[in-house]
């Protein structure tokens, strides 16, 4: 059977498929569409398949925002390049949207809603490795406020939950948070040894500053304060 190139542009619009792995399954299934859909289908979750053994370093973040819910999520994929792929925003869009939209709590949830078959056939469509890494559903109340800033392109993601209901406040708090990436939400939480340790990093840096400038000053003088760290929290920032 004579395979048009209509024929082939159908198919490549419905699967992404490359022109010549489109015209071999039109020829292979004598022109049906549905079933050479269905081969490259499964032609390409065996591609996939060879993929996953690779690693996907690189990636973006996505925070999406439905009232007193949001959903912050991050994907990997093997490059910068695919990155920016209009397919790869397209199919993190989607996975977000289908994580909100059906109450998504834990990767469990996630993978009984078919995520791991949306990342095959984008694995297939795409051609490099992703990886559904991880995902949080936050949940706030009507005095609370969302604070949700995206920098490098979504290679850095500040969210926090603040009280009150100051929206520039809260972003701007996301883009310092996104700045420092504060380890500790309060002084209270900062471990004994990491103090102690901050201390004498400070006090070294006080004495070498104090030994450069002592010829300018009669006395010198230092006092140590407890480490305060901002009140912030984060729940993801770089892409690993």
């Amino acid at each position: 059977m004579a395979i048009t190139a209509a024929q082939v542009k159908e198919l490549i619009e419905k699967t992404g498929a490359g022109i010549m792995d489109a015209k071999k399954a039109l020829v292979e299934n004598d022109g049906n569409m549905e079933k050479a859909m269905e081969y490259l289908r499964q032609k390409g979750i065996a591609s996939a398949d060879k993929k996953m053994g690779r690693i996907a370093a690189e990636g973006t973040t996505k925070m999406l925002v439905n009232g007193n819910t949001a959903i912050i999520m991050e994907v990997n994929s093997e490059t910068d390049f695919v990155a920016k792929n209009e397919k790869f925003v397209s199919f993190v869009d989607e996975i977000a949207d289908i994580l909100m939209k059906n109450n998504a709590k834990t990767m469990e949830d996630a993978q009984s809603l078919g995520i791991n078959e949306k990342v095959a056939e984008a694995v297939a469509q795409i051609g490099e490795k992703i990886s559904f890494r991880r995902f949080e559903r936050v949940e706030k109340t009507d005095s609370q406020t969302f604070g949700v800033y995206s920098h490098m392109g979504g290679r850095i993601a500040s969210f926090l939950v603040v009280e009150g209901n100051n929206e520039e406040v809260a972003k701007e708090i996301a883009m310092h948070n996104a700045a420092m990436n504060p380890a500790y939400l309060r002084p209270e939480l900062v471990p004994a040894d990491v103090l102690e340790r901050e201390k004498e990093i400070m006090k070294t840096d006080w004495i070498h500053f104090g030994a450069l400038k002592l010829h300018k000053w009669q006395s010198f003088s230092l006092t140590l304060h407890e480490l305060s760290l901002p009140l912030q929290m984060v729940l993801y920032t770089n892409v690993h």
